[in-house]
């Protein structure tokens, strides 16, 4: 949540930062990659939700 989060820190205008699509990608290939590839008790896929959840939190609480 807050690696998502954090990729709008600063941003002000009405638009989607390339910091947000950036990180977004990298933070979701890599956790597919461990989805599909690595075999851990990890639970990967709640990680994308959290990811989801910082990136609804980041645009519902940023400075119009």
């Amino acid at each position: 949540m807050l690696i998502m989060l954090s990729s709008l820190a600063g941003s002000r205008n009405g638009g989607i930062p390339i910091t947000l699509i950036l990180v977004g990608a990298l933070y979701l290939s890599q956790q597919v990659y461990d989805i599909l590839f690595v075999q851990n008790n990890v639970a990967n896929f709640m990680h994308i939700v959290g990811g989801a959840c910082g990136t609804v939190f980041g645009f519902a609480v940023r400075r119009k």
